[in-house]
C-alpha cells in the first residue's frame, strides 16, 4: 500500500484548534423538541444534567443549528449529537490572511469534557488557562471545550458492511436524547440518568431512506413500534452514562430479523495534541519543532500516552513498535498477526513529568468489554468513515504522527435472530482509581457506590534520597445514589493495606470516614512513606464498608524508583546493580569486606559460573551473605559518585542462559525490551524476536520469600530496580532498552 501525507485532518485538526471562533465556559443550551423533556442547564453541573433533553448548541452566527444531548453527574460532562452540523471560520494552509469556511457534523459523534474546566478529552481545544492566556497574546480565536465540533466517532459493521453512526448505512430510531430521572432499578436508576440513542442498519433489501419514510409515516404508538421491527434488522442502542468520573458507553445490539448476523462496533476519537509540533511558520507545515512559541504551550494537551506493558510513547507514536494491540488482519500479509495484548487501561497526559490532565480508556475493568483490536495513530489512517481499522490500518512507522487517534474494535460476532449482546467500554478522567462493581466482565453488577483512591503515581529521587520522601494517599466514596430509597451509607470505615517497601508515617490503617448521603462524597488521608526495602510498583490496597454492609476494595500502585541506598537480605539473591562507578567492584559498591559476602556470575560461553569482578548495569549475578539470617535486611550506602543510567542501554547475550537485570532506577515492562540481531541487522520487540525465534519469552526470577523461581511470561512484568533475572537466548543478540518515564517524573 502506497503511504501518502493526508492533509485534510491536519488542516481540519489545525483550523480547529486556532481558527475556531471565540466561545466562553458556559454553553448555552436549550431544549430541543425532540428530546425527552426537563429543564435545561447552562453550566454543565448536575443540575444541567438532570434537566437536560436534547440540547440545542446556540453558539454563535458561525455555527448552523446543531441538537446534542448531554447529561453530567457533576464529574464528567457526556454529550452524544443528534442531528445538524457546526460551521467553522478559519485561515487557509497556503494563505493564512485568507479565511475559509467549513462545516463538521454532529449526528452521531460524542464527546467527554470536565463540568469544571469544559476541558474536552476528544477535541482540540485548550482548557480555560490556555484559553486567557491565548487571548493575553492579543489572539480573539482562542476557546475552552465545546459540545459540537471533533467529536468521536461510532461504527457498525454488519455483515462486512459498515454504518457510521448518525451519517451513513443506517438511521436513527431514536435520535439521542437525555433520560435524566430513569425508573429506580439496580445499576440504571442508582446512577442517574443517561443518554440513550437507537441506530439501526437493516439489511433485509430496503435502504435507510425508504425503511425510515416507512416507520416514521406511522402515527400510532403501537402500530410505529411493530412497523419499526418489520424494517429493522441490527438494532444497536447506545447509553452514555456518567459514572464518577468516567463515561459508560453501553452498547446493546440486538438482532430483529429472522436470519443469524455477525456485528461488530468501532470507536474512537482523536487525541487533543499540539498540532504545532510538525512545526508553524506562518505559511506552511513542516517537520522539526515549533517555531512559534507564542502558540506552542497552549495547544498541549494529551500529546503524551502511557501503556501497560509499554510505559510511556511519545507524540510520534509511529518512532517505536508497536502503537497496534489484540490481533491485526495485516493488510500486507493478508492474514491475522497476533499483536501485544490489549491493556486493561490506556493514559493520555498533557505533561507526563507534570500531569495537569489524564484522560484515560478502561477496557479491562468493572464491566467492561475487551476490544479485540485498539490503536493509537494517524487521524486519517484510522477514523475514515468506510475503513474497519484491524484490517484496513496500515501504519508508516517512518512518517511522524501529527493528528493522534485512538481507535478501538470490537470484530464481528455472530448475533442469533432475535437475540442480543452487550459491549461496554469507559472513557474518562484518569487521576484516580476507582472500582464501582460487584465482580468484573460479564458478572459484573454496576454498585450504586465508587471507592477511588488518589495518590503520586510515582515518586523521584533527588541527591539520593526519595521526593518528596513521603506523600498522602487518599481514599473518596462516592455515593452516586439518585433514587429515593436506603441508599445512604452510614458510618463508613477504610482501611489501607500497604505492600512492603511502604509505610504509614503516623496514625492506623483503619480511618473512620463517616455518613456519605446520596449524591455526595466524603474522603479520608493516610501520609505514607518509601522504606528502601522494595522497590518498583508498589501496592496498596483501600477497603471501605459501611453499617449496613455495603463494602467495596479497590488497588492501586506507586512506582518506587531504586536509590543508592538500598538493602541486601539474608540468603541468596539476585542482584542487579543500576548505578556506575569508578571502582565497581562488589566489595565497594556495597562497602562490604571480602569475609562478609559470596558472589558468582554465569557464563553461558563456558556453562559455568565464575567469580564477579566488577558490578555492570542490566549484568545480574548471585550474592550471598554470610553473616545475614534469613529474612533479615542489612541497609548499604553506594559511593557517592554513583550515577544511575538515564538514557537508552544496550548489553549483550550470548546462546543459552543469560543473568540479565534492568539497567535503570526505574522500572522496565518486559514487554518493552526490544533485541537487535547483529546478523540481519534489525531490532525488534520482545514479541516478534519470541516469534523469530530468538529468544524465550519466560522470565525467571529468584523469590527470596518462597525459595524458589517465579516463571513470568507477561509483557506487563515488571523488571525491578536491583534485582536479576534468567533469560534464555537461541543466538548471541543485544538488549535494546529505552529509558522509562512514568507518570510525575522529571
Amino acid at each position: 500500500m502506497t503511504k501518502r501525507i493526508k492533509w485534510l485532518p491536519l488542516f481540519i485538526a489545525i483550523l480547529l484548534a486556532v481558527c475556531c471562533v471565540p466561545f466562553i465556559t458556559g454553553l448555552a443550551l436549550a431544549q430541543d423538541d425532540g428530546g425527552d423533556g426537563g429543564d435545561s442547564g447552562d453550566d454543565g453541573g448536575e443540575e444541567g444534567g438532570e434537566g437536560g433533553g436534547a440540547a440545542q448548541c446556540t453558539c454563535g452566527d458561525d455555527y448552523s443549528g446543531c441538537s446534542v444531548a448531554m447529561y453530567s453527574n457533576g464529574y464528567v460532562n457526556a454529550y452524544f449529537g443528534s442531528s445538524g452540523s457546526v460551521t467553522r471560520i478559519g485561515h487557509s494552509i497556503s494563505e493564512p490572511a485568507q479565511t475559509v469556511q467549513f462545516s463538521l457534523p454532529v449526528a452521531g459523534r460524542w464527546c467527554v469534557t470536565d463540568p469544571n474546566e469544559e476541558v474536552a478529552l476528544n477535541m482540540y481545544a485548550p482548557n480555560k488557562a490556555a484559553h486567557d492566556a491565548h487571548e493575553a497574546h492579543g489572539s480573539s480565536n482562542g476557546y475552552t471545550g465545546v459540545p459540537c465540533g471533533t467529536y468521536g466517532i461510532i461504527k457498525i459493521k454488519v455483515d462486512g458492511k459498515i454504518s457510521l453512526v448518525g451519517s451513513s448505512g443506517g438511521y436513527w430510531k431514536k435520535a439521542p436524547a437525555t433520560t435524566p430521572k430513569p425508573s429506580a432499578g439496580y445499576g440504571e436508576g442508582l446512577l442517574g440518568g443517561f443518554i440513550e440513542g437507537i441506530w439501526v442498519v437493516n439489511t433485509g433489501g430496503q435502504d435507510e431512506q425508504t425503511a425510515s419514510a416507512s416507520v416514521y409515516s406511522v402515527s400510532d404508538a403501537k402500530t410505529k413500534t411493530e412497523a419499526t421491527i418489520i424494517n429493522e434488522t441490527i438494532e444497536v442502542r447506545i447509553r452514555m452514562y456518567c459514572v464518577n468520573k468516567y463515561v459508560r458507553f453501553e452498547y446493546l445490539i440486538t438482532n430483529r430479523s429472522a436470519s443469524n448476523h455477525t456485528v461488530g462496533i468501532c470507536m474512537g476519537c482523536d487525541i487533543p495534541e499540539n498540532p504545532f509540533n510538525s512545526g508553524y511558520d506562518n505559511n506552511s507545515y513542516i517537520a522539526g519543532p515549533s517555531v512559534n512559541d507564542a502558540i506552542e504551550p497552549l495547544y498541549g494537551l494529551f500529546n503524551e500516552t502511557f501503556l501497560p506493558g509499554i510505559g510511556k510513547e511519545a507524540n510520534n507514536v509511529g518512532d517505536w513498535w508497536p502503537e497496534t494491540y489484540g490481533t491485526w488482519n495485516d493488510p500486507v500479509r493478508a492474514k491475522a498477526e497476533p499483536l501485544l495484548s490489549v491493556p486493561d487501561s490506556c493514559d493520555f497526559f498533557d505533561d507526563i513529568s507534570a500531569p495537569a490532565v489524564n484522560a484515560r480508556i478502561l477496557f479491562g475493568k468493572a464491566d467492561a468489554t475487551k476490544p479485540d483490536f485498539f490503536a493509537i495513530g494517524n487521524a486519517g489512517e484510522l477514523n475514515g468513515a468506510g475503513s474497519w481499522p484491524s484490517i484496513d490500518y496500515d501504519p508508516d512507522h517512518l512518517l511522524t504522527t501529527v493528528d493522534m487517534y485512538w481507535s478501538a474494535v470490537w470484530e464481528p460476532k455472530t448475533v442469533k435472530s432475535q437475540a442480543s449482546t452487550k459491549i461496554v467500554t469507559y472513557y474518562g478522567f484518569g487521576e484516580d482509581e476507582a472500582a464501582w462493581s460487584t465482580g468484573t466482565g460479564d458478572s459484573a453488577v454496576l454498585d450504586w457506590v465508587s471507592l477511588a483512591t488518589h495518590a503520586p503515581k510515582a515518586i523521584n529521587v533527588t541527591n539520593g534520597a526519595f521526593d518528596p520522601d513521603q506523600f498522602d494517599i487518599t481514599a473518596t466514596v462516592y455515593n452516586m445514589a439518585k433514587d429515593s430509597g436506603p441508599y445512604a451509607l452510614k458510618n463508613v470505615k477504610a482501611t489501607l493495606i500497604l505492600d512492603e517497601g511502604l509505610e504509614l508515617v503516623s496514625g492506623t490503617p483503619l480511618s473512620t470516614i463517616g455518613d456519605v448521603p446520596t449524591n455526595s462524597d466524603a474522603s479520608t488521608s493516610w501520609t505514607v512513606r518509601p522504606t528502601g526495602t522494595r522497590t518498583g510498583e508498589l501496592t496498596y490496597r483501600i477497603s471501605a464498608s459501611d453499617a449496613n454492609g455495603w463494602s467495596q476494595m479497590v488497588s492501586n500502585s506507586i512506582v518506587v524508583p531504586g536509590s543508592p541506598n538500598t538493602v541486601l537480605t539474608g540468603g541468596y539473591q539476585m542482584v542487579n546493580v543500576p548505578f556506575t562507578m569508578k571502582n565497581s567492584s562488589p566489595a565497594n559498591v556495597f562497602g562490604l569486606a571480602a569475609s562478609d559476602f559470596n558472589s558468582w556470575i554465569w557464563s553461558p560461553s563456558f556453562s559455568s559460573y565464575g567469580a564477579v569482578g566488577d558490578t555492570v548495569p542490566g549484568k545480574a549475578f548471585w550474592m550471598n551473605m554470610k553473616n545475614l539470617y534469613y529474612g533479615d535486611y542489612l541497609p548499604v550506602s553506594l559511593p557517592s559518585d554513583a550515577a544511575p543510567v538515564t538514557d537508552d542501554y544496550t548489553y549483550s547475550i550470548s546462546t543459552g542462559w543469560n543473568m540479565i537485570g534492568n539497567p535503570y532506577t526505574y522500572p522496565v515492562y518486559w514487554g518493552q525490551v526490544m533485541f537487535y540481531d547483529p546478523v540481519s541487522r534489525i531490532s525488534v520487540s520482545l514479541e516478534n524476536a519470541v516469534k523469530n525465534g530468538w529468544v524465550s519469552k519466560i522470565l525467571w526470577s529468584w523469590n527470596t520469600a518462597s525459595l524458589s523461581y517465579d516463571a513470568n511470561t507477561s509483557t506487563e512484568t515488571i523488571l525491578n530496580p536491583w534485582q536479576g533475572y534468567w533469560i534464555k537466548a537461541y543466538r548471541p543478540l543485544t538488549v535494546v532498552m529505552r529509558y522509562p518515564v512514568y507518570p510525575g517524573v522529571n
